[in-house]
């Protein structure tokens, strides 16, 4: 069960690729990365409005999981290697529909403050595991790549 109402099961992060439920991926609207458990423990909230909808969103989220992603910048290779250390070996994708990209912006942003430093491989948040391993990793000036 999520906390936040309205959302529904929309596939699944396994194999170090996430999978699309079939019809979830002509659809625009929020989302959320939410590791199993009771309570949903959410871990990243984003949107997907743009003309790919959902589809196209995680299509280019399996893209840089896989490295194809600016594969020489040494930036996203860490934060792909951070990324793919918080999902962990499974969690699962929720979802809400919303066209109005306004309104889903305005929902992300919601959703963002009520999580806050629990949505922790959101970029987003100024005090999340993420954004601390990024610090961390600027710091250390080493280049992360690969696996």
């Amino acid at each position: 069960m999520l906390e936040v109402p309205g959302f529904s099961y929309a596939g699944e992060f396994k194999g170090g690729q996430f999978h699309l439920l079939p019809g979830w991926s002509r659809k625009s609207g929020v989302y959320l990365w939410a590791k199993e458990g009771e309570p949903r423990d959410v871990i990243r909230v984003g949107i997907a409005c743009g003309a790919g909808g959902l589809g196209g969103r995680f299509a280019l989220h399996n893209r840089w999981l896989r490295g194809d992603f600016k594969a020489d910048d040494p930036r996203e290779q860490a934060v792909r290697r951070f990324t793919i250390e918080g999902l962990g070996d499974r969690a699962e994708v929720w979802a809400v529909v919303q066209r109005e990209r306004p309104i889903a912006a305005e929902l992300e942003r919601l959703v963002r403050a009520y999580y806050g430093s629990r949505l922790r491989v959101d970029l987003s948040v100024p005090d999340s595991w993420i954004k601390g391993r990024m610090n961390d990793w600027r710091k250390s000036e080493r280049p992360v790549f690969g696996d």
